[in-house]
């Protein structure tokens, strides 16, 4: 039996969509975790040099551009507490602040900022996306279709067949 379109569509739409979602917000999150442990055994919480150091640098900024997507699923994704709305509230205003200096000129992230990554921030933001993510699919629902099967590309020729003749 061939799928309809719409059979086809409401797939991707209730299964695949959000798979692919979960999937990017998890490599997401373990992008912000492996750069917050090298971070930590590197730099000490409480030693970071100002200015930071480049290497440091790069991996804040890393968060600064990552954290943005993470906070905005966690908001679409999960009913939160008032502490977990204060802790993406924090977020944003941290991470907002190296935009302000100027478009024109690289920001340099303040030691406070930095220390407030390593110390609590990253962790903080990576806790409450790793709880607010389901790590399955959602269940089919009786009203779901069942899972379509779809060949993105024709079966592939046989290697012993004749070429095409000439």
């Amino acid at each position: 039996m061939q799928p309809t379109p719409a059979t086809a569509a409401s797939s991707i739409r209730s299964r695949l969509l959000p798979a692919y979602t979960r999937a990017v917000l998890h490599c997401q999150v373990n992008s912000l975790e492996e750069d917050l442990d090298w971070t930590r055994q590197t730099y000490e919480p409480g030693t970071v040099p100002e200015p930071p150091p480049a290497d440091l640098t790069d991996a804040f900024a890393r968060f600064t551009t990552t954290a943005p997507r993470v906070t905005a699923a966690v908001r679409a994704l999960a009913t939160l507490s008032e502490h977990e709305a204060a802790v993406l509230q924090r977020v944003d205003t941290v991470i907002a602040a190296p935009a302000q200096v100027g478009a024109t000129t690289a920001a340099v992230p303040h030691a406070d900022q930095v220390a407030w990554w390593l110390t609590e921030g990253g962790e903080n933001l990576i806790d409450l996306a790793r709880r607010s993510v389901p790590n399955s699919e959602p269940p089919a629902t009786e009203t779901s279709p069942a899972p379509v099967s779809l060949r993105a590309l024709p079966p592939a020729p046989a290697r012993n067949a004749p070429g095409p003749r000439r």
